[in-house]
């Protein structure tokens, strides 16, 4: 069951005194008073007797503390299996009685849509995921309700405005949980009308509105979700093919005309104006400027998408063998509905890649750091002319890099260097990397607080920061993801990995401590299988490797 808190109230007043005849006396009287018994109401509770036993702080023969009466009620809520509770104190010759009145929490559990009337689309899947009832939450009956109106929600946006919904609730006390079946009768779809378009369009309303192709080659289409939506792209490709880069289309309204069974739909559409979209200095197909400009993409146009536009053109021309190629753009505004884009490129003279070399590599062979190089020679056919950029060349030094620190190098650095007119041939670029590894840092000791595991030994083997292995990050990363994999797979969940590294006395040596809070475990309560309509259970029985009584393991869950 899940661990996480319910939604509860806790009321103030933790004690009650039920004596006949008698007026209640305030709590703080039974202060320091012997517990003579602790009962439970109901008697059978959701908790085991030895977690119960391990979770109050109270005992039978103790003296009562209403401070460990909180106590008790906030471990019991941790569990997650209640949704209230309540303490009531009887007086009696030997002492007093402690009374815990409980009300147990109930999980959602399977959720099913059926009905032989349910009509794509929604689908059952979407209008069970509409629900947004997930199995093992807690569950309220006001979540029923909700339910209902999300489902009925994503019916009406897909025309099925006389939909039936009929929700049938099944609790299984032994489990605490519910099991809820919708069964759906879709009804008749309803039709879109010609839909009603307001806004400062820049062309006649009427133009827009059949623009959307709401309507078939025979009759009005049915109103579902993704014609709408189909629509309004419609409209919005149309404005585009007019040079409205910045229009808006969108949904403001739909009304359901009973009667006819038609929706009427309303689009607000504002056209803005014309954009023209050109390069100077050298030609770029238009194809192209879609490709690399993303104003087309996003339909939309500020500096931010134009600046990209700039870097993508830039590439492109680098790409070709433009390696000095430079591009800026400028605005013009034209008219009240027409403005100018055009990119200014400048793409100086056409180099070529001959050579790429790397030098001052120790610790890896030169085809480790090539493999990882985004430069390239010439000498295939795409790049004919290499491949070379000064955002490849800053690339290429943070990727090589960063395969140094991952290997204890802390203060590796990285140059390309580039030159121009290699050997007195214009246009020729010779490429040499650079690399000054410095030193190695070492761990040199590894410290393990918190984890007290028989199989210690056996995890610590496989741990990427042993003493005398390069120390870096990325190896404490393993480490952690290694052993919190460990934890949760044998029913600790809520491990948590915390590391300190520090600088040890020997030069480029680090001491590293790992601190390791383990949590209680958890164990599996029992395991439910819910939802086979075909499927045979003695085909899905032998794929389940989680049994009752077994650590909660989420490796296990991972792999059904």
């Amino acid at each position: 069951m899940p661990t996480a808190l319910p939604r509860f109230l806790v009321t103030a007043c933790l004690l009650t005194l039920v004596i006949s005849g008698a007026d209640l006396a305030p709590p703080d009287q039974f202060e320091g008073k012997t517990i003579s018994a602790i009962r439970w109401d109901p008697p059978s509770q959701p908790v085991l007797r030895e977690d119960l036993a391990r979770l109050m702080p109270i005992q039978a023969g103790n003296a009562l503390h209403v401070a460990d009466v909180r106590t008790a009620i906030k471990k019991l809520y941790s569990t997650g299996l209640y949704s209230n509770i309540e303490v009531e104190v009887t007086p009696g010759a030997d002492g007093i009685a402690l009374t815990f009145r409980t009300t147990e929490q109930w999980f959602v559990g399977p959720v099913e849509v059926r009905g032989g009337k349910v009509k794509l689309p929604p689908s059952e899947g979407q209008l069970q995921n509409a629900t947004r009832l997930d199995l093992g939450t807690p569950y309220d009956d006001q979540d029923l309700q909700t339910a209902e109106e999300n489902m009925r929600s994503l019916l009406e946006r897909n025309g099925l405005y006389v939909a039936k919904i009929a929700p049938k609730v099944d609790r299984d006390n032994e489990h605490q949980s519910v099991s809820l079946t919708f069964r759906v009768d879709s009804g008749k779809r309803a039709r879109f009308n010609l839909p009603i378009i307001i806004g400062d369009t820049k062309v006649p309303t009427d133009k827009v509105a059949h623009w959307a192709k709401y309507h078939g080659l025979f009759r009005w289409k049915q109103a579902t979700q993704e014609n709408t939506q189909a629509g309004l792209q419609n409209i919005r490709k149309k404005y585009n093919k007019q040079d409205r880069l910045t229009a808006n289309v969108s949904l403001k309204d739909q009304k359901y005309n009973q009667e006819a069974n038609r929706v009427d739909t309303t689009i607000e559409a504002e056209g803005g104006p014309k954009i023209k979209i050109d390069t100077e200095g050298a030609k770029v197909s238009k194809s192209k400027l879609e490709t690399y400009v993303p104003v087309f993409d996003e339909e939309t146009v500020n500096r931010d998408l134009l600046v990209s536009g700039v870097r993508n053109l830039r590439d492109y021309f680098q790409n070709k063998g433009y390696f000095d190629a430079e591009v800026d753009f400028r605005e013009k505004e034209l008219s009240a509905d027409e403005r100018e884009i055009t990119f200014v490129i400048t793409p100086g003279d056409r180099h070529k890649v001959i050579s790429v070399d790397v030098k001052g590599n120790h610790y890896f062979t030169d085809d480790d750091i090539r493999e990882r190089l985004f430069i390239h020679k010439a000498g295939t056919l795409i790049l004919r002319h290499g491949r070379y950029s000064d955002g490849f060349a800053k690339r290429d030094k943070d990727a090589v890099e960063a395969l140094y620190r991952d290997n204890g190098f802390h203060d590796i650095d990285v140059n390309v260097d580039a030159k121009d007119d290699y050997k007195g041939k214009k246009g020729d670029v010779a490429v040499t990397i650079v690399i000054n590894e410095g030193a190695q840092y070492r761990v040199s000791t590894l410290d393990i607080e918190g984890m007290t595991r028989k199989d210690k030994p056996t995890i610590v083997a496989m741990l990427a920061s042993l003493s005398g292995e390069p120390y870096s990050e990325t190896n404490v990363a393993l480490d952690r993801n290694y052993i919190l994999n460990v934890y949760q797979s044998s029913g600790y969940p809520d491990a948590t990995f915390e590391y300190k590294a520090t600088p040890d006395k020997a030069a480029h040596t680090m001491a590293v401590q790992y601190t390791i809070v383990e949590g209680a475990p958890r164990y599996v309560r029992d395991v439910l299988i819910t939802g086979m309509r075909t499927t045979r259970p003695r085909l899905v029985n032998p794929n389940i490797s989680i049994t009752a009584g077994e650590p909660l393991s989420w490796t296990e869950m991972g792999r059904m």
